[in-house]
């Protein structure tokens, strides 16, 4: 799947594993981590539409984000791109910078879920 049509849930899930996060279930409860186990990082995560999620994203890869017109006057596109990578745009802030995360990792595509 191209990694500019991910929205929602595929977005947020491929933010985490862009991390090197992976899903842990403790005491029934799906909780992303690293793969060593070492830290537990949080159950809910959202950075597509959560800002603060979305803004560790941007501090921890020194990310570009900025927007530009769309497709009309009234119409403006949101733009985010990790240093060296592609630059990936959505139609808010934290869809475009999940967007910029991921591609920097696996390229334009990743594996149908």
């Amino acid at each position: 799947m191209k990694v500019s049509e991910l929205t929602k849930d595929q977005l947020n899930h491929w933010a985490a594993k862009a991390q090197g996060w992976v899903i842990r279930n403790i005491a029934g409860i799906n909780h992303w981590t690293d793969e060593n186990y070492i830290q537990d990082r949080v159950a809910d995560y959202h950075p597509s539409t959560d800002k603060a999620q979305a803004m560790d994203l941007v501090m921890m890869n020194e990310m570009k984000t900025g927007r530009m017109q769309g497709s009309s006057p009234l119409f403006l596109m949101h733009w985010a791109q990790v240093y060296n990578s592609l630059t990936m745009t959505g139609d808010t802030p934290m869809i475009a910078i999940c967007r910029a995360k991921i591609v920097s990792v696996y390229g334009e595509e990743v594996p149908d879920a």
